[in-house]
């Protein structure tokens, strides 16, 4: 190592000691800017930052852009930083997962179905593929029983039921007793 690469590689340890007290002292936003200039130049850089986001991702919008911004990174991977990468990505997209299985059980459809698109080029397994089709059966579904336009909401849901076959028995009964209950007999 020449004296200097050896005085580059000790300017940029700096910056990201700097960079992890910032965030010791919870000042995120001056962490990601040292950080984001290392991008490249320290592997470490990748790790701290992509920890940086998870750890600010509290809510739906927050989650889903955090992973775009996970995503990004990923340009930057190197043998030293990839494997870390992966699990902390792995980590986010099942946190995602969970907070979406949480939201539909809650009736909050618009949160899971932002959430499992999101979600879609990183789970490629069919029954997700379900999933996303389920949920956005049942946004459909909620949107059908406020809105005039029904038969739009009602056609959508539909094709999203259509989409997947499991369990589509039980959710078409369970759609049809709420219309009932709301008494939206010509919906049923």
């Amino acid at each position: 190592m020449s004296l200097f690469s050896w005085i580059k590689n000790k300017f940029y340890e700096g910056k990201l000691s700097n960079a992890k007290k910032q965030v010791a002292k919870a000042n995120y936003l001056k962490a990601e800017q040292i950080l984001s200039s290392l991008l490249g130049k320290k592997p470490e850089a990748v790790i701290e930052l992509s920890n940086i986001y998870v750890k600010r991702a509290t809510d739906v919008k927050s989650l889903v852009d955090v992973l775009s911004k996970i995503d990004e990174l990923k340009q930057y991977l190197s043998e030293e930083n990839k494997e870390e990468y992966a699990l902390i990505l792995a980590g986010h997209i099942k946190t995602m997962q969970e907070k979406a299985c949480f939201s539909f059980k809650h009736e909050k459809y618009e949160d899971a179905v932002s959430l499992v698109v999101s979600l879609r080029p990183f789970v490629k397994d069919k029954s997700f593929s379900n999933t996303i089709a389920r949920y956005h059966a049942y946004l459909s579904f909620s949107k059908s029983l406020i809105t005039p336009d029904y038969k739009k909401e009602l056609s959508i849901l539909s094709n999203y039921l259509k989409q997947y076959q499991d369990g589509c028995i039980d959710d078409i009964k369970i759609f049809v007793d709420k219309y009932a209950q709301k008494k939206r007999f010509v919906r049923a």
